[in-house]
């Protein structure tokens, strides 16, 4: 199985295209963590706002329990300490609730990060890469057979520019009416990056 092109431009579009998808999933994966990271870092955040606030609303109640104890004026002076323990275990809630929903997008944004880039590749990439694969060993399997140039040379005037075509023909329909196979094949070949021609002794197999 042929995995790249001979020496040419072909071969070089396909390495570098190689190499920027795997540095895509490279940079990726750790822009990734590096997020994680970050989300977690918000989470330490969120955990220090729930400590203080329990530490506040069992700071604030008791002291309101003991003043709750002095004659008369007892009552009154504890409601403010009331006051400020509703409103310490209201942070510690906050910040409770803020870790969980933390925890979960440390989870799921980077997870969602390498899955954009991965399904982009294997949606475009992958599949050219694949055809192309495929449609080399075709070519080099129709390369042994007698009517190999004669495929291949309808194959390019169907789907090769003008501009190529007229570089190697003056005529190329007319070439291709009179049996001379030979150019057009082999510009069919050095478009899928072939360059050298295939040994026809060999039998399909």
């Amino acid at each position: 199985m042929k995995l790249y092109a001979d020496p040419g431009p072909r071969l070089a579009t396909q390495v570098a295209g190689d190499l920027a998808a795997l540095a895509s999933v490279v940079v990726t994966v750790r822009v990734a963590t590096r997020l994680r990271e970050q989300v977690l870092g918000f989470g330490v955040a969120a955990d220090r706002v729930q400590s203080s606030g329990e530490r506040v609303s069992s700071g604030a109640s008791a002291a309101g329990t003991a003043l709750t104890d002095l004659p008369l004026v007892g009552g009154a002076l504890s409601a403010p300490f009331e006051v400020v323990a509703d409103a310490g275990r209201d942070l510690a809630a906050a910040g409770s609730e803020a870790g969980g929903s933390l925890d979960g997008l440390a989870a799921l944004l980077p997870a969602l990060l390498v899955a954009v880039v991965v399904g982009y590749l294997v949606a475009h990439w992958l599949p050219a890469r694949v055809a192309w694969v495929r449609e080399v060993a075709e070519v080099q399997r129709l390369g042994h057979t007698p009517d190999a140039d004669r495929l291949l040379a309808h194959r390019a005037l169907a789907r090769r520019p003008l501009h190529e075509l007229r570089r190697d023909g003056a005529d190329p329909v007319a070439d291709l009416a009179a049996g001379h196979w030979t150019s057009l094949a082999d510009l069919e070949r050095r478009a899928l990056g072939l360059t050298s021609r295939p040994d026809r002794r060999r039998p399909i197999g």
